[in-house]
């Protein structure tokens, strides 16, 4: 088969989808083209962005004046800030706490005095706690925006 024998096979084909298809598409997207107009919205333009000129095309209705810049007040103020601590706590162990006593006793109608080493305290576990100074308080400038 030659290359002029399958043009000539194809050729009615290729004219059928062309007048089918591909020409409508063509003429609606001319018609498109043709009659179609710019789009018109409305958009808000900042005028700190546009240095005093407002461009022919913007209705000036709808531009925003630029946002007037507010300077903050600045407050200086001393405040006391209290120490920072940390609490430890602890378990300790606390041996028999002895101490010497004096005993009166009566035998015969006569007092004795006798010094005698008494148990006051049995041995045990007890709790302390105490603090570590991390941060000592003292004195800060804070600066408030008002």
């Amino acid at each position: 088969m030659t290359a002029l024998h399958w043009f000539h096979s194809h050729h009615h084909r290729l004219h059928f989808y062309t007048l089918r298809y591909l020409l409508p598409i063509l003429l609606a997207l001319i018609l498109f083209f043709l009659l179609a107009s710019p789009a018109r919205g409305q958009v808000w333009i900042d005028e700190s962005q546009l240095n005093g000129k407002l461009p022919s095309w913007v209705d000036p209705a709808y531009a925003k004046p630029p946002v007037a810049e507010t300077v903050p007040w600045t407050v200086t103020e001393r405040a006391w800030l209290p120490a920072v601590v940390q609490r430890i706590t602890e378990r300790v162990w606390l041996e028999d706490r002895y101490e010497y006593r004096t005993i009166t006793r009566c035998v015969d109608g006569q007092f004795i005095f006798e010094r005698v080493l008494v148990l006051v305290e049995p041995a045990h576990l007890q709790t302390r706690y105490r603090e570590i100074v991390i941060v000592p308080g003292h004195w800060e400038t804070v600066i408030r925006y008002e």
